[in-house]
């Protein structure tokens, strides 16, 4: 009897001890599956996220974008309704698009979390740009019926107030419609797609020769190794290792120095001024440029690249210090460039998010410790300062109309005679403010950053009526 009793009560433990394996299994089942336990299966918290994402913005209005003076760039009437920019192609390679289709990108994407995550109010939070609207608007129309961009910048304190782009010289770029078909079926999105590059912000992502641009930074290496009152006599050409140095067009100019060499652009004068200094100087100071380092934003990541390899190959030294060779810059980078020459030197972050609100509560300002970099030292930068500030009178910008102006233009050739792309990157003080800009146009030929000139009035008349509207200095605004 006692040993029936034992079989039993064996029997009862086994079965709650598989029954209470059962249970086990079931709830880590419906732990997995269905993520109620967050961070144990990504997968499942993804998806989740999704769900709860697509809940959140069916009942929240995304959250306003202004420009610096609180115009708006885009709004919306209806929770669960994207946004439309009230001016798309101007502001779309800005601000970014927001479909149901294709998802999300630039500043609705990287900010998310405060556009679409509503407040008490289920408003999304509000974001004010730095950028200025009618200036934004004037740097686009620049760029009708050429692929390229425009970056504006306060030189002194680093807000972007404009930064504008074209992808494509006849097919514009528009966020508010970007996943509608058209009669045939075809969504904006796919045309956008079959073209090479145009989701770039050229501003920002291109990765391009700067071309005579560069011969800021090799200037600057000049004067800060003690070799600024080098002399040349140029011939239109010059053998490096065997191959030829040429200059544009195959201008011959005779003997020139170093202002001689910045105004005229001279090839062959910097090719030879690079090989006298080396290529572990001319690396030092681009270094001090951050050229070759990655520069984070506030709502991207600017990139670009230097290359010496072996640092002894003396045709590639040559070629960089003019500009071509293995080196590749973004047009925003050149801007900084110059900014940091009108500057004394210090280049600062450049930004674009200026403040973000959400129920009547300031969540984000723009914080930065210190600057960007120190570049060549406040004597030496006087120094490249006046040589540009020769070079921006040689343009055409003389002081009595455009105020102190320093600049210096830029052609990267793919072949001889198609210029591939062209720069003027330039910078003008206005007394209590400075503003840099570069302007670039891409796949053209024939064409020199001298031609870019009278876009760059343009952008200094503009800038003059935008720093009027400025409070005075010292007060807030």
């Amino acid at each position: 009897m006692e040993n029936g009793i034992k079989l039993n009560k064996r029997k009862i433990s086994l079965m709650v001890a598989l029954f209470g394996g059962f249970c086990f299994v079931f709830v880590c089942f419906i732990i997995f599956t269905t993520g109620v336990i967050k961070g144990v299966s990504p997968k499942i918290d993804e998806e989740r996220g999704k769900l709860i994402s697509v809940e959140i913005e069916e009942s929240t209005y995304e959250g306003a974008i202004m420009d610096r003076w609180g115009m708006a760039i885009t709004s919306t009437t209806q929770p669960g309704q994207r946004a439309e920019a009230t001016d798309p192609e101007c502001f779309s390679y800005l601000i970014g698009y927001n479909s149901p289709v294709y998802g999300k990108s630039g500043l609705r994407s990287k900010y998310y979390g405060y556009l679409f995550n509503g407040g008490k109010d289920d408003q999304g939070a509000a974001m004010r740009l730095t950028i200025d609207a009618e200036l934004q608007k004037k740097c686009y129309d620049l760029l009708d019926g050429y692929v390229g961009s425009v970056s504006v910048m306060n030189a002194r304190t680093g807000e972007i107030l404009a930064l504008a782009a074209r992808g494509d010289a006849q097919v514009g770029y528009d966020v508010n419609r970007i996943d509608i078909a058209d009669e045939n079926g075809v969504r904006p999105f796919d045309t956008y797609n079959k073209i090479n590059a145009f989701w770039y912000n050229r501003a920002t992502m291109a990765q391009d020769p700067p071309g005579s641009t560069f011969k800021i930074v090799t200037a600057a290496s000049m004067i800060e190794n003690g070799i600024d009152d080098f002399t040349y006599e140029d011939a239109g050409s010059v053998d490096v290792s065997g191959a030829k140095v040429w200059n544009y067009d195959r201008n011959v100019y005779g003997w020139c120095d170093l202002e001689k060499a910045l105004n005229r652009s001279i090839n062959t004068y910097f090719a030879s001024a690079g090989l006298k200094l080396g290529s572990r100087a001319l690396l030092d100071t681009a270094e001090k440029y951050l050229i070759g380092t990655p520069i984070d934003l506030d709502f991207t990541q600017l990139t670009s690249k230097i290359d010496f390899s072996g640092l002894n190959n003396s045709f590639v030294i040559a070629s960089t210090a003019y500009g071509q060779g293995r080196l590749v810059v973004t047009p925003l980078q050149l801007c900084m460039i110059i900014q940091s020459v009108m500057n004394d030197g210090v280049m600062v972050h450049p930004y674009l998010i200026a403040q973000i609100t959400d129920d009547g509560k300031t969540v984000y300002t723009p914080s930065f410790d210190g600057p960007l970099s120190e570049t060549i030292g406040i004597e030496n930068n006087a120094k490249l300062k006046a040589l540009l500030h020769s070079n921006g009178e040689y343009y055409g910008f003389d002081e009595y109309d455009y105020g102190y102006v320093i600049a210096k233009t830029g052609t990267a050739e793919v072949d001889y005679g198609a210029g591939n792309h062209v720069y003027l990157a330039l910078a003008a003080d206005f007394g209590d403010n400075a503003y840099a800009l570069c302007i670039d146009h891409t796949d053209v030929s024939g064409a020199t950053g001298y031609g870019l000139a009278s876009d760059a009035e343009t952008i200094l008349d503009t800038l003059r009526d935008f720093n009027d509207r400025l409070p005075p200095a010292g007060e807030n605004g």
